[in-house]
């Protein structure tokens, strides 16, 4: 087909696209380009005005338009290779490897002798990023996926990093990539996404989430839109929870609080620092109905998780107030004087002279019990629980009411001192893919992997079955992690 010249007002437009472009404008240059394209009659296009377009495109992170223009472009000429180079561009941006490479074979016979070399070593690098993901082999992983981001620097290639970081370093480093890298797009939906899915996992009290509202106010209608505005639903779930949590405390409602923190501990989307803040209101429930060992358990669970200072202090002064409560002084002592250690207060240091001084009081009243009634030992040891001046734990059969009480309590320090069992152990191991005997840091990682792989986010667009299988694993998932981390992390 014979081609017509572009009009002077045509030229002139492109003229003025092309300044834009170099101006770094390419939004508004790919907006000059397809009002010229636009108005142009088929005999009058040509494949460099088409693949232009797809430049711009390129550099608007709009890779599947910029495909499109590519595609177009080289079907118009099979001999312009420079739309050809875009195309693959695009392709390897977008993770279609398999194509890029059929592309190359179609066209490495051409009269320029152009050999794709550039175009091969960034789809290498890009499959030994995907191999060592694959093995879990994530620092490896992320060697491969820089020396691409050096090469072909793109935004989805900075959200594959963002994940790998996310399992390598922790959320926090992650965080602050993303925040970095939105510097440089400022609108890209995956970034925006990851940006508040990881605030909303780090947040650890209603003020934090509060916080993330504004990340999450985004239009259009993308996948990664989608689950912005689910984000956004769950952080308004868990404002109202906060509220409701600290609503029942005011109110000093027990039963009920931990019956709501119960449930909420079990709501997948909740990431790990604000169900440790919801172990810790369990926990003050827990023990203000007297429930020492589930209080101390919950602390102990909680305080993995939990940064702060402060509340580090309380939930150590808590449990020091539990173990003396169950009459175990050298433990209350420790756990007051680790209180101080994280935050030294006057009641924590009330708190502990008042417990030292309890103690030599126990022993003291011990002694002279057993100078003068040696055959009753035990059961005078028991009846020391009546004797607090505090008046806690009240005797009942010789016993403090605590012990007397709780049997099922007796059943959990048992289950504490007997030690896990290997073969559950080895379970747990399997179920996180990893050999019996990790560390506790490849366990974290191992588990940061997998339950960004299994998601249900992740799964939102596919089918109900899948959805479902990917729940179901996840569970197990979180389950196998939890239990593991009480005995490998302490």
């Amino acid at each position: 087909m014979h081609l017509l010249p572009l009009d002077g007002e045509k030229r002139r437009k492109c003229q003025e696209a092309s300044e834009a472009y170099q101006g770094g404008s390419y939004g508004k240059a790919a907006e000059i380009f397809s009002s010229v394209i636009d108005s142009c009659l088929p005999n009058m296009l040509n494949a460099a005005l088409i693949s232009n377009r797809a430049a711009c495109y390129l550099r608007v992170e709009n890779y599947k338009l910029s495909l499109r223009d590519a595609i177009r472009s080289y079907e118009m000429d099979n001999e312009y290779i420079l739309g050809v180079c875009r195309a693959l561009r695009s392709l390897i941006c977008c993770g279609r490897i398999a194509e890029a490479r059929q592309t190359i074979e179609k066209f490495r016979r051409n009269k320029y002798g152009y050999n794709f070399e550039r175009e091969m070593t960034d789809i290498s690098l890009y499959e030994k990023y995907g191999a060592f993901l694959e093995g879990n082999e994530h620092s490896t992983a992320l060697m491969h996926l820089n020396e691409l981001l050096e090469r072909v620097p793109c935004a989805t290639f900075e959200v594959l990093k963002v994940q790998l970081l996310a399992i390598e370093e922790g959320n926090e480093v992650a965080l602050a990539h993303v925040n970095n890298t939105l510097c440089i797009y400022t609108d890209f939906p995956e970034l925006l996404y990851w940006r508040a899915q990881l605030c909303f996992i780090e947040s650890a009290n209603m003020a934090e989430l509060q916080a993330v509202l504004p990340f999450c106010s985004v239009t259009g209608s993308t996948d990664s839109t989608g689950r912005l505005r689910q984000v956004l639903q769950r952080v308004q779930y868990c404002v109202d929870l906060c509220r409701e949590m600290e609503s029942l405390v005011s109110k000093s409602e027990w039963m009920r609080l931990i019956e709501l923190c119960s449930k909420s501990v079990k709501i997948l989307f909740i990431g790990d620092r604000l169900r440790a803040g919801i172990l810790a209101k369990r926990a003050r429930g827990f023990y203000e109905i007297k429930h020492y060992y589930e209080c101390m358990d919950d602390i102990g669970a909680a305080i993995r998780n939990i940064t702060s200072g402060n509340v580090r202090a309380e939930l150590m002064l808590l449990k020091a107030l539990s173990e003396e409560k169950l009459l175990r002084w050298s433990d209350a002592i420790r756990s007051a004087e680790l209180a101080m250690r994280e935050h030294r207060t006057i009641e924590t240091v009330e708190a502990w002279k008042r417990l030292c001084d309890r103690k030599k009081e126990y022993e003291w009243r011990k002694q002279q019990k057993q100078r003068f009634h040696s055959g009753y030992q035990d059961g005078e040891e028991g009846e020391e629980g009546s004797d607090s001046k505090d008046g806690s734990a009240p005797e009942r059969n010789g016993f403090p009411r605590t012990h007397a009480s709780a049997s099922g309590e007796n059943e959990r320090r048992k289950r504490h001192t007997r030690g896990p069992d290997h073969h559950v152990v080895t379970q747990l191991y399997a179920q996180l893919s990893l050999p019996t005997g990790a560390s506790a840091e490849r366990v974290k990682k191992s588990y940061r992997a997998l339950a960004m792989r299994w998601h249900p986010d992740k799964w939102c667009s596919a089918s109900d079955q899948q959805r479902k299988e990917a729940e179901e694993k996840f569970k197990i998932l979180k389950a196998a992690y939890e239990e593991l981390m009480c005995i490998v992390g302490g």
